[in-house]
């Protein structure tokens, strides 16, 4: 039997009436104990002033949470939108920043052309192509006054000692065209093949492309090869006119050190000791001078290399053409009249030089003679992006259809060459 039940059974007892107890209010969410609560008991009393207390506590922290809780959905919200906003800002940022990085290389690369047109714009020791193409027309008239000098010299030693015709002064060198060249041409044929052969020489000893400067050892050459490599891919790359401009003044500078010009010396002499000992190959008798190699130095290896150096450190681009590499590359080929105002020829026959009103007679198809071979290549002067421009004209050997007047009057060698044929 319940509480209730016991508290009615004892007022009957008693025959008075009791104080009913206050019914407890379950749905406030309190679980029911083993008895009931009452206020009268004391002990229960205070439980309820507990339970209401801690009641009150839990509906103002839940008002709190509550609160909370919107607070921190209203920051939620608005944390979303503003990540939204930056990533919207940053998106425009990172396109500011493409753009600004594109203005930023473009202003660079402007920067960088007015640097290069500034430092172009800069006085440099240029020489002018007038003074290359003398300095060029000079060289191949030393040479055949060098070669003039040694057959003269020879003819009078050998004079004063000898009676008779004089001996053959060329020889074809174990080269097959030479030697056909020598056979069909035996009265001034080697004179022509030796001038022939030295500009070969040249070519491939002084003024050879791969050459960066002449007397500059192979360590030096790779350096300043690896820096213009790499001004070339630089950021921005450096234009050719610059670059070349830089290894102008490089070089030019350097030329006045004392290491290259003990180290050009050695290089001048070794090319002239082995130029001298292949032109022999062909013209022995330049070993038969006492200064043989001296005169060779001279007259033409020290012109030749003088050119060369105010070539190579040039902000300027020069190049001689045709590349002629042995003298088996005979160009025998038919030449046209039209033709004639773009070499200079000279005529086998008559030793003389063509001109253009040269009273030549083409044949039917206007060709005036053949081209026979390259006595001095062609010196034209390059810009980058430019047609080449011709300094000096290529000097070719050639066989005119029709002689060109008489001969000049005959030498020693001419009449000794009669006198060995009536024999």
């Amino acid at each position: 039997m319940d509480l209730l039940s016991d508290s009615l059974s004892a007022t009957s007892s008693r025959g008075q009436q009791q104080p009913l107890p206050r019914k407890i209010d379950t749905s406030r969410g309190f679980a029911r104990s083993s008895g009931e609560l009452t206020e009268n008991n004391p002990a229960d009393s205070r439980k309820l002033d507990n339970l209401d207390f801690e009641l009150q506590q839990k509906k103002t922290e839940l008002s709190r949470l509550e609160s909370d809780y919107n607070d921190l959905l209203q920051t939620h919200h608005a944390t979303i939108k503003e990540n939204h906003n930056l990533k919207a800002w940053t998106t425009q940022l990172e396109k500011d920043l493409g753009a600004t990085r594109q203005n930023k290389s473009s202003i660079e690369l402007e920067l960088q052309a007015c640097k290069d047109d500034l430092f172009r714009l800069q006085p440099t020791a240029q020489i002018p192509d007038s003074d290359i193409a003398q300095s060029y027309d000079d060289l191949n008239e030393q040479i055949s006054s060098w070669m003039e000098g040694v057959i003269g010299r020879f003819e009078a030693k050998y004079r004063e000692r000898h009676h008779g015709p004089l001996p053959n002064l060329f020889h074809h060198g174990d080269v097959a065209a030479a030697a056909d060249f020598l056979a069909d041409h035996p009265m001034f044929g080697g004179e022509y093949l030796v001038r022939c052969y030295l500009q070969i020489l040249l070519q491939r000893m002084v003024f050879a492309d791969n050459i960066l400067l002449l007397g500059l050892n192979e360590s030096q050459t790779a350096l300043f090869q690896s820096i213009e490599q790499s001004m070339a891919k630089s950021k921005p790359p450096r234009d050719t006119g610059s670059i070349k401009t830089w290894l102008s003044e490089a070089l030019s500078a350097l030329t006045t050190t004392a290491d290259y010009q003990q180290s050009s010396r050695k290089v001048n002499g070794d090319i002239v000791t082995q130029m001298f000992d292949e032109v022999a190959r062909f013209f022995p008798i330049v070993k038969k001078e006492q200064e043989g190699l001296i005169i060779l130095w001279e007259n033409v290896v020290r012109p030749a290399v003088t050119l060369a150096r105010k070539i190579q450190t040039s902000p300027t681009y020069y190049e001689f053409l045709p590349k002629i590499a042995s003298l088996s590359q005979f160009r025998y080929c038919d030449i046209h009249r039209a033709e004639l105002p773009n070499y200079k020829l000279i005529d086998i026959a008559s030793r003389k030089t063509l001109k253009v009103n040269s009273p030549v007679r083409p044949n039917e198809k206007g060709h005036i003679g053949t081209q026979i071979m390259v006595l001095a290549p062609a010196l034209y002067r390059r810009d980058p992006g430019q047609a080449p421009l011709l300094l000096v004209k290529e000097v070719d050997l050639v066989e005119l259809h029709t002689p060109l007047g008489r001969r000049q009057t005959a030498t020693a060698r001419e009449e000794d060459a009669n006198k060995s044929s009536l024999i």
